[in-house]
């Protein structure tokens, strides 16, 4: 099933890559920020999973206690996991080689033409691109958009409780603007 899925995934990434027309705004950019989002959620979870597993393992080798416990649904052959593991890294060097420069020459475009909602949107996803990165294997990119992200989008945006600003009742928070929950960033 995993095998299947996530090579359903990494085609699915590839076909909404070549949707990119250059620039941020028309339709096929929510269609690809979407599955930018979904496959980087996806990506978290076979994450875990592989995580889970490498540790299950060494702590039942080392017979020590190490904090680990068993997660009922989690255990996987090492078939399975070394099939995850070669999906992960697919899907992750498509994130970064192409995705990452596509929404960097957006961020060019937006910038440009002074698109600060698009600018606020696209650097959030620049950094969601990094979400499941370890602290150990930080390239420069994702070092560089995630400080990126936190600077502009703190210094360019509102967060809300509510998402509406309630002195206009307009809703230019961004939370919304970058279609990414609040939470997530």
């Amino acid at each position: 099933f995993f095998k299947i899925f996530l090579k359903v995934l990494a085609n699915i990434l590839d076909k909404v890559l070549d949707l990119d027309t250059g620039k941020f705004g028309n339709v096929s950019c929510t269609i690809i920020l979407f599955f930018l989002r979904v496959i980087v959620r996806v990506e978290g979870y076979v994450l875990f999973i592989i995580r889970h597993a490498k540790k299950c393992s060494k702590s039942n080798e080392k017979d020590e206690d190490t904090g680990i416990s068993f997660t009922r649904g989690l255990e996987c052959s090492l078939e399975t996991l070394n099939c995850l593991i070669q999906k992960q890294k697919l899907i992750r060097s498509q994130l970064e080689e192409y995705a990452y420069p596509m929404l960097e020459r957006w961020l060019n475009v937006a910038v440009s033409n002074k698109q600060l909602g698009a600018c606020c949107t696209i650097v959030a996803h620049q950094a969601f691109l990094f979400r499941n990165i370890e602290e150990s294997s930080l390239s420069s990119d994702a070092v560089t958009s995630i400080l990126m992200a936190n600077i502009f989008l703190n210094h360019n945006s509102r967060y809300g409780v509510t998402g509406i600003d309630q002195s206009s009742g307009v809703d230019d928070n961004i939370g919304q603007s970058a279609v990414i929950p609040q939470n997530e960033m």
